[in-house]
């Protein structure tokens, strides 16, 4: 039996590898912007960043740490509640009118 290894030229080994590599980097860096929110793409960065940096363990936590503080910042500006101006239409006796008010 032949082993691929040995009869297939490493440089093709190793381009095809860079090739993937700068690929996938593209994809998922580059072409993927218009698909998310700014503060998302942000986070994605961030975490980018922070792996060729620290490493994959210190830039997955911080890239962990930045998303919690996205989602609490984005969480909090976001104003769910809404004063609703309209009354019951149940009829209630004096007594418990005054009780409720």
């Amino acid at each position: 039996t032949v082993n691929f290894l040995e009869v297939t030229p490493l440089f093709f080994l190793g381009s095809t590898l860079v090739f993937i590599g700068f690929d996938l980097i593209f994809e998922w860096v580059v072409e993927v912007r218009h698909k998310l929110l700014l503060s998302e793409y942000i986070v994605l960065l961030a975490t980018f960043v922070a792996i060729q940096f620290l490493g994959i363990n210190g830039g997955i936590g911080l890239g962990i740490v930045v998303a919690i503080f996205d989602f609490v910042w984005t969480t909090a500006s976001v104003s769910s509640v809404k004063r609703v101006s309209r009354r019951s239409m149940a009829f209630y006796r004096p007594q418990e009118r005054s009780f409720i008010e």
